[in-house]
């Protein structure tokens, strides 16, 4: 078992009980992993271990990821305002 998948059972187990504490249905809380900076193949780790929803700050760094993960079930979310580099010619 990867150090992710072992991180995403620990987190959920945490949401879980999160859920019971707070007398909300299992399942309402969703968990959005912050992808930013992170390499594909730690995402598609993650998705391989349950993860859906990943989160992305900079819309370059998430055009690429969204490319090489095509093949997965991915929601992707952005975070913070969207942070955008202009590349100019002259």
């Amino acid at each position: 078992m990867s150090q992710i998948t072992q991180r995403l059972e620990t987190i959920k187990s945490q949401i879980v009980d999160a859920e019971q504490q707070g007398n909300r249905n299992r399942g309402s809380v969703k968990l959005l992993a912050v992808s930013k900076t992170k390499p594909a193949s730690d995402i598609a780790l993650a998705y391989q271990a349950g993860q859906r929803d990943f989160a992305e700050s900079y819309a370059q760094e998430a055009l690429i990821k969204q490319v090489d993960l095509a093949a997965f079930d991915i929601c992707w979310h952005f975070i913070e305002p969207i942070q955008m580099m202009l590349l100019l010619n002259y």
